[in-house]
This record gives C-alpha cells, sequence and structure tokens, in this order.
C-alpha cells in the first residue's frame, strides 16, 4: 500500500468524492502507485524535462529545473493562465509522453510576459486509446463538430450502442455542460464550478450506472489543479484560443 503525499491529498480534495467511486478500487492502487512513484523525482524526471525543452513548448514559456528559479511575488496575468491552458492541452497532445499532473500556482511565476514553468514531479502517461478519446472530445467540442465528439464519448465507454437517443443527448449535454462557454467566449475559471459540473457527471454516471475509464479519474485531477490555479486571475481567458495553438502543433 502506497502513502500518499500532502501535495497528492491537496488535490484529492479538489476532486468530488464520487469519483472514486466509479473506479474499481484496483485501478485506482494501481494509478495511484505509479504517481506514488514519480513524486521522488530522480533522474526520470530530469529526463522528462530535457524532453520538455526539446519538444514544442507553447511560445513565451520557460521551464526551469527547481523552485528557486521562480518568482512566487510576480502574480499572474491573463496573458500567463493563457500559456497554462496552452501548456494542459499541449502535454495531452504529446505522444509517448508523461503528463506533469499539478498545474497549480505554486508551479508557475510570471517574467514580463514570459511564464516560467517548474513542472511537477508527480507525472502519469496515460493510455494512448485514453488520450486519443480525450482529444476527439476537445477537437469535437472547439471544432463544433458533433460526430467527432460523440467519437471521443464512444472511446471513453461514456456513450454506447445500447443506449437510447435521449440516454446519448443527456450525456452529451453534462459534457457539454462542463466545457461550459469556453467555445464561444472567454471564461472565469471557478473551482466551486468545476467541481458543481463534474458531481453532476460522476452522478449520472452512478445513478445509471454507465462505467468511468480508470484514467479520467487522474484527468479530472489534473484539470482540479488547472482550476484551482486559474481561478486566481480571476479575469476571462481564451481557453478556445489555447486550445487551437496546442491543436496546431499536434497536426505539424
Amino acid at each position: 500500500m502506497f502513502k500518499l503525499s500532502q501535495t497528492q491529498k491537496d488535490i484529492l480534495k479538489l476532486l468530488p468524492q464520487k469519483a472514486a467511486k466509479l473506479v474499481p478500487f484496483t485501478e485506482l492502487i494501481k494509478m495511484g502507485s505509479k504517481v506514488a512513484t514519480t513524486a521522488i523525482g530522480g533522474e526520470s524526471y530530469k529526463q522528462d524535462l530535457t524532453q520538455l525543452s526539446e519538444s514544442d513548448l507553447p511560445e513565451g514559456v520557460v521551464v526551469v529545473p527547481s523552485e528557486e528559479g521562480l518568482n512566487p511575488s510576480m502574480p499572474l496575468l491573463a496573458l500567463h493562465g493563457e500559456k497554462v491552458l496552452e501548456i494542459y492541452f499541449a502535454q495531452l497532445f504529446r505522444q509517448d509522453a508523461s503528463v506533469h499532473l499539478d498545474l497549480r500556482a505554486n508551479h508557475f511565476s510570471a517574467q514580463g510576459e514570459t511564464l516560467l514553468w517548474r513542472p511537477s514531479t508527480l507525472r502519469y502517461k496515460f493510455s494512448a486509446a485514453f488520450l486519443n478519446s480525450i482529444r476527439e472530445l476537445y477537437q469535437g467540442f472547439y471544432d463544433d463538430k458533433p460526430d467527432v465528439f460523440d467519437k471521443g464519448l464512444e472511446g471513453l465507454g461514456m456513450i454506447r450502442s445500447s443506449m437510447s437517443p435521449e440516454e446519448r443527448q443527456e450525456i452529451r449535454q453534462l459534457l457539454f455542460s462542463h466545457f461550459g462557454e469556453g467555445r464561444t467566449s472567454p471564461v472565469i475559471f471557478s473551482v466551486s464550478k468545476f467541481q458543481k459540473s463534474f458531481d453532476e457527471i460522476f452522478s449520472y454516471f452512478l445513478k445509471n450506472e454507465v462505467p468511468l475509464h480508470p484514467e479520467f479519474a487522474l484527468l479530472g485531477a489534473n484539470l482540479a489543479t488547472l482550476y484551482a490555479n486559474l481561478q486566481n486571475i480571476k479575469a476571462p481567458l481564451d481557453v478556445r484560443g489555447a486550445f487551437m495553438k496546442a491543436d496546431s502543433v499536434l497536426a505539424r
């Protein structure tokens, strides 16, 4: 049995407790063990930083190897918040690479228009099939392609051929509500709104016995840290613009 670090406990507090009820306990233990082993950093962390530095980081983002390279007295502005969003999407769009899960404010600082990022040691390499379905969800939503959005839902097992048209539409609407108005207008981030929308998704799945892909719980933790950071900015952020930039890198 692994022991949760304080950081992991803090992240889990951001998630609706119903999330754990939808993922088999053995899968939670398996994923939690993998994340826990990354917390010590070490050589694999250094290799991940090198890979990040050599890959297509969002423009205006600089990776720093330690917390000493950050200046916590410099609060993030909207332009920095949008770069954090680019990091979130870019990590999901990178091929065969670990995702640095903790995107809370203590991993970032501003330097003029540049965003300094000290990536979290808490990492997880999502399966290729899961990432592909998540990308399809985002691409279907932000590019207004319902068929692609449905393909992502099917890949995650959220909608199935055995469901009625009404059930499928209800799940679509739940996910659309979670994504919010980001497709058509900038978004002011709120942890409470994130928790409420996720709770509605999990409540529906529990009630209707819809299985949840195990890795969705870890993505939820990743998202929770993103919201916890960006709600401090208290300014509308262009989520779709950040997505489009990350998606354009994938298309190269």
